[in-house]
């Protein structure tokens, strides 16, 4: 199913941005880079990025020179930046991934 990239989260979020780096959609393969600096911190590394917080709403904006990500944490908005100009505005997402998110 297409979906905005802006609307992933968890688990759909997570195997997207595996999927861009030659990974499956399998849950088995899920690397938690919207949840664990750890992880997440790669994003940011290999894509320079400006962030701003917005008061009023509570959410990040991820910027990288080409689009935006907008999300409730610093690596939610990383990968959907990341994600959005990588990808475009909707991905495919498999259903069976969007059952599980």
């Amino acid at each position: 199913m297409k979906i905005k990239v802006a609307e992933l989260n968890g688990l759909a979020l997570d195997l997207a941005i595996g999927a861009l780096k030659g990974a499956s959609w399998s849950p088995s393969s899920r690397v938690p880079y919207s949840g664990d600096w750890d992880h997440g911190g790669v994003i940011l590394s290999e894509n320079k990025m400006e962030f701003d917080f917005d008061e009023d709403s509570q959410l990040y904006s991820a910027y990288d020179g080409f689009s935006c990500g907008v999300g409730e944490t610093h690596l939610i908005a990383a990968c959907r930046c990341v994600l959005t100009t990588k990808s475009g505005e909707e991905i495919e997402v498999p259903d069976e991934i969007l059952a599980l998110n």
